[in-house]
């Protein structure tokens, strides 16, 4: 009997050392739990560099496109599970919808390409930025990609600093896509993320509409927050339908638009994640648009 105990002490004594290298021995690659950032060790000198180029002034921007009055409509339908901030069953906001109305090659890195930028109004919730609470409004900004051009916020750091550095003008243009995409990852409550998408619809009632979409985040290791270069494969995650954007007819006033969208301007449940989203905070304010020219 006395063998027998000393065996099961054994064996438990065994199993708590094997626990105990396992945890104090994993390694800092090993991906962190969903939703969760994990920010690189040289990201703030990354974020150094960009400020101290960008001490020395920015070209302006050339971005502004088509500014029309929209309303953005969440499914009435919508899972339950899914009703979180902003994303309420048949909540309708008014809403500004910049459309580009170019599609150059994105050469100034800050930029990346064409975007298609959402602004709602009477957006209720904790802002990000107690500052810009009063605004109540919640942006969106789509691109042309799924996946962002740079990985990380050292690699982008890198881009920009060389753009600054020796500007060049873009060329050529391409068709506007049938799919926008976030590019990046968004908190969605408190232990998700997600991306967004924008994906047009058939007319409605002769209005240009957009399915807006999310795909959450269901493998930390292969769809990471803090790799933008990396898709998130949709058989894993296919892109759910939670909203529809109905565009108005009519171009509003430039100056409508004239205030620069920002990922920052979010509800604290949507705050943005990744170390792209945090160099882009930086970079809020410095690159505001103008009226497009003719190419």
């Amino acid at each position: 009997m006395r063998t027998r105990t000393n065996i099961v002490i054994t064996c438990l004594i065994a199993v708590a050392i094997v626990l105990i290298f396992l945890l104090r021995g994993a390694p800092r690659s090993q991906a962190p739990p969903l939703g969760f950032e994990r920010v690189p060790e040289n990201e703030s000198a990354a974020l150094a560099a960009v400020s101290r180029a960008l001490a020395g002034g920015t070209p302006a921007a050339t971005d502004s496109g088509r500014c029309v009055a929209a309303t953005f409509t969440v499914v009435d339908n919508l899972d339950p599970g899914l009703a979180v901030g902003l994303f309420q069953p048949g909540k309708q906001y008014p809403a500004h919808v910049r459309v580009p109305t170019t599609f150059a090659p994105a050469t100034d890195p800050a930029r990346v390409g064409p975007a298609l930028a959402i602004r709602l109004f009477g957006v209720d919730g904790e802002f990000v930025r107690e500052a810009a609470a009063a605004a109540r409004t919640h942006d969106f900004i789509l691109g042309t990609q799924p996946v962002f051009p740079y990985a990380d916020a050292a690699a982008y750091a890198a881009a920009i600093t060389n753009y600054l550095a020796r500007p060049t003008v873009a060329t050529g243009r391409s068709s506007p896509p049938a799919r926008w995409w976030s590019m990046l990852p968004y908190r969605f409550g408190d232990r998700h993320a997600v991306k967004y998408a924008a994906r047009s619809c058939a007319p409605i009632a002769g209005a240009a509409c957009f399915e807006f979409m999310l795909q959450f985040q269901s493998d930390p290791a292969s769809m990471p927050i803090e790799d933008a270069s990396v898709a998130w494969d949709e058989a894993l995650s296919p892109f759910e339908p939670v909203a529809l954007i109905v565009l108005g007819d009519e171009a509003l006033p430039a100056a409508d638009c004239a205030t620069g969208f920002s990922p920052w301007q979010a509800l604290k449940v949507h705050a943005p994640l990744g170390g792209i989203n945090r160099l882009r905070r930086l970079l809020d304010g410095k690159f505001q648009p103008r009226p497009e020219t003719s190419p």
